[in-house]
């Protein structure tokens, strides 16, 4: 090969597309199988979710028998799954007071399962917490065939007087055990039973309408997410009438300018791709080497705020190599503001393009879910490890810092690289369709959650990134990206708030 014919292969689009070579690279660290702990999360959440549906339904919505038993069936697969693959305490304590929810069979051979669950106790222990799971669970055998009265209280005997000090004991002692116990929302049913079954029904029904008032609230959200995407769909058939009635270059008056890329650019945006990719293969590579003290800090409980701290940091600190790249190649200013989509923000446009933008996208994005779900087993994808921390974050301060890096840090790092440097330097050696075609599919292929996750992180990306042709602004597509990081969020809450 000649000098010449060599400079005119650099020159060409091989550059610009090594970038997804060194996007590869990244992936040496990334699970192939999901881990025990995702796992577990999995499966909790999926459990949880299901059997608030179904005590949902059968309370607020009995009319509608059909979603009771497809969600009891899915609550009692996954808390079962979890139980057996993980065999603690916790989990088979979720199960049993899941069946008994549920009204099935089983809930007491689940108890028993206690005695072999980790972390392992003595029998005797296992004995006393069987025996207030029968104090909570079971009817007060002193309670039987007494009429209850609209107190909640039952008429007694003059010779009842003992057995009622013994039933407000036994009380007593029930609500010390639930409350000893970390069951989240599992313990608004366990008090409603503790309640009833003792008697007090009043009592009884507070606690169900507790255990209700968060299921409410995430089904009027599942309703507004539902409305949204109708909305979406009618927003694509008003874009559609629109194009018919104006015609396609009436329509381009509204869209922003995309300006060209130089070969000499695109050359530049490919270097500072690769430097911040080689950066994140480089840093994955790196946590096996670190001293086993300073993995244990970072990892402990303790060092969770820490750890977080960090990472907020270093996803700031990754933009530094392509940054210095770019202005090493003479790209500054406003010359690489203008490439990369840094415009100035507008206050108006950038939310509303967000948020029509999102709305848009939703029709899709349920498409690709029921695609992905058809095609795939949701147990061979990993959890997303924000999910993961999110949900084991036991503190307001770590739920802050998570919100941070999913909805500030995370959507600026990610846009910034992937649709104003990748798309960018793909743009003069593909087209702009191909270069959003192949920009998105590096952004879903570099996320963990594969391969369930990836056509929906896909139909995301290319979304981001048509927003960000149509306004010739990044920062839409930055709030874009915000808005979606922060439904997942709202969605966590909700569906663990007890």
């Amino acid at each position: 090969m000649t000098s010449s014919s060599a400079a005119s292969w650099l020159r060409s689009g091989l550059p610009a597309l090594g970038i997804v070579a060194i996007a590869a690279i990244a992936l040496i660290q990334l699970p192939a199988h999901e881990d025990p702990s995702e796992q577990a999360t999995r499966l909790l959440l999926e459990g949880t979710m299901a059997v608030r549906q179904a005590y949902w339904a059968s309370e607020r919505a009995p009319m509608t028998g059909g979603l009771e038993v497809v969600a009891a069936g899915q609550a009692l697969r996954a808390l079962r799954e979890l139980a057996v693959t993980h065999n603690t305490k916790q989990s088979w304590r979720m199960l049993a007071l899941a069946q008994y929810i549920l009204g099935v069979e089983g809930w007491r051979e689940s108890l028993a399962r206690l005695a072999d669950a980790k972390p392992r106790h003595t029998l005797a222990e296992v004995d006393r917490e069987r025996a207030m799971w029968r104090v909570v669970l079971e009817p007060d055998q002193a309670m039987s065939g007494r009429p209850v009265t609209e107190t909640g209280a039952r008429p007694m005997s003059a010779g009842a007087s003992s057995q009622t000090r013994e039933r407000q004991r036994q009380m007593a002692a029930g609500r010390r055990f639930l409350d000893s116990l970390d069951l989240g929302w599992f313990r608004h049913p366990a008090r409603a039973a503790l309640c009833e079954n003792h008697g007090f029904n009043a009592e009884a029904r507070r606690h169900r309408e507790y255990a209700l008032r968060a299921s409410d609230h995430l089904t009027i959200a599942v309703v507004l997410a539902i409305l949204a995407g109708l909305a979406g769909m009618g927003l694509w058939f008003t874009l559609a009438l629109a194009r018919l009635a104006m015609g396609r270059d009436a329509l381009a008056r509204y869209v922003a300018r995309f300006p060209a890329v130089s070969h000499e650019h695109s050359r530049a945006l490919a270097l500072a791709g690769a430097a911040y990719f080689a950066g994140l293969a480089g840093l994955k590579m790196l946590g096996p080497l670190l001293p086993r003290s300073a993995v244990a800090f970072l990892l402990d409980g303790r060092g969770d705020t820490t750890r977080l701290v960090l990472n907020a940091l270093i996803g700031l600190a990754s933009l530094l190599p392509p940054l210095i790249v770019l202005r090493v190649a003479g790209l500054r200013g406003r010359k690489r503001s203008a490439i990369l989509g840094l415009t100035q923000p507008r206050l108006l446009r950038d939310p509303l393009a967000a948020i029509a933008g999102y709305i848009a996208a939703l029709p899709a994005l349920a498409l690709t879910l029921i695609v992905s779900t058809a095609l795939f087993d949701p147990s061979g994808s990993p959890v997303n490890p924000a999910i993961e921390e999110f949900v084991a974050g036991d503190s307001a301060m770590v739920k802050a810092l998570m919100l941070l890096m999913g909805v500030v840090i995370a959507p600026f790092v990610e846009e910034v690289v992937f649709r104003g440097i990748l798309l960018r330097s793909l743009q003069p050696h593909v087209g702009v369709g191909w270069a959003i075609v192949l920009s998105s599919a590096v952004f879903a292929i570099l996320h963990p959650q594969l391969p369930m996750g990836f056509l929906s992180i896909f139909c995301l990306g290319a979304a981001f990134a048509v927003v960000y042709r149509v306004t010739g602004s990044i920062w839409p597509s930055v709030l874009m990206h915000a808005i979606n990081n922060a439904t997942v969020f709202a969605y966590l809450a909700l569906a663990l708030a007890d």
